[in-house]
């Protein structure tokens, strides 16, 4: 079973890796995504490098937090499949993912105010409606709601 998380978290890793060497510049994606929202914010190319640069920042400064998120989940679904389940472990690797999310939001809510100092008030405003609307949308999707649903 470890064996078999270990080779999905690695293509997990692998294939944002993978995609990016598809042609595909950087903030781009399938379906609009990061290129989605900058078109939606109308930024000047000096925002829109600020941005990236932003973006580039956080994703490496937080690559070490995802995956020991990653990691995390591992070790939690391998306790809680064992046949004699040990409560105590269990409690501390959730108390360890927990820890894991609060630095996450942490950080996130840093970079958001670093992107609302290089937009426009109309500007932010839309980032922000577009980041609820995005996580709606992610929720949903994980649920198996279709769009007509939303």
């Amino acid at each position: 079973m470890r064996c078999f998380l270990t080779f999905v978290l690695i293509l997990a890793f692998s294939f944002p890796c993978l995609a990016q060497k598809g042609g595909k510049t950087e903030g781009q994606r399938e379906g609009g995504g990061r290129s989605g929202i900058m078109e939606a914010l109308e930024l000047t190319p000096t925002q829109r490098e600020e941005f990236m640069q932003l973006r580039r920042e956080f994703r490496l400064k937080d690559s070490v937090n995802f995956a020991n998120l990653n990691r995390l989940r591992g070790e939690l679904l391998d306790e809680s499949a064992k046949s004699v389940v040990d409560t105590a472990q269990i409690n501390k690797i959730a108390y360890e993912i927990s820890q894991v999310h609060l630095t996450l939001s942490l950080n996130m809510s840093k970079n958001v105010r670093k992107v609302k100092e290089i937009l426009t008030n109309e500007q932010f405003e839309r980032f922000i409606e577009h980041r609820k609307n995005r996580n709606h949308r992610n929720f949903a999707k994980k649920r198996g709601e279709n769009k007509q649903n939303q």
